[in-house]
């Protein structure tokens, strides 16, 4: 017997159907729970221009690299997310960027321009429309600051390393040194 399975993302234009037996539908809702979080994980380092490596997204899910692996291999296979050199970008991409422009006028208003469309706000909206987005730009700049810090970890984890061995190679020329 057939049964489809729908996983649902968070990007609400595409649902992905596939047809399979009902093994496969009960195999895809007892992962799906770590397919979403891997998926979900990375379509928000890419959006935020981070490369979504299998570390970051065990890291950003809490999952064993075991489990990201798995889920990363699954996603890829429904074509969710396609492989690129030491990283994983969604394949659910946006529209291209279009130009943008945001110009506070002499009476208090505020137009914004997103390619042709625009947007004539009252001060009361634009103030409004900008708490909506600071959520947005402290998201950005929290995940810039967490991968500014974690390069800066790894590399003081990497001269911690070099300076144990070099610790321990001269405490060994030294046990060989004859006192005087």
């Amino acid at each position: 017997m057939t049964k489809t399975t729908t996983v649902k993302t968070r990007t609400p234009s595409k649902t992905i159907h596939r047809l399979g037996t009902t093994a496969e539908a009960k195999d895809a809702t007892e992962d799906g729970t770590s397919m979403l979080r891997a998926l979900n994980a990375c379509q928000s380092l890419s959006d935020a221009d981070i490369e979504p490596t299998r570390d970051l997204i065990a890291e950003k899910t809490g999952m064993k690299l075991v489990t990201v692996d798995e889920a990363i291999k699954k996603l890829r296979q429904l074509g969710l997310i396609e492989r690129k050199p030491q990283c994983y970008r969604p394949v659910i991409q946006h529209a291209p960027d279009r130009a943008t422009s945001i110009s506070s006028l002499t009476d208090g208003m505020v137009k914004v321009e997103v390619g042709d469309e625009v947007l004539s706000l009252t001060p009361s909206e634009a103030r409004k429309v900008g708490m909506g987005l600071m959520g947005y730009a402290n998201d950005f700049s929290g995940l810039a600051n967490q991968r500014s810090m974690m390069e800066r970890i790894s590399r003081l984890e990497h001269e911690n390393q070099r300076m144990k061995l070099d610790l321990r190679k001269r405490t060994a020329e030294r046990a060989q040194q004859p006192l005087i």
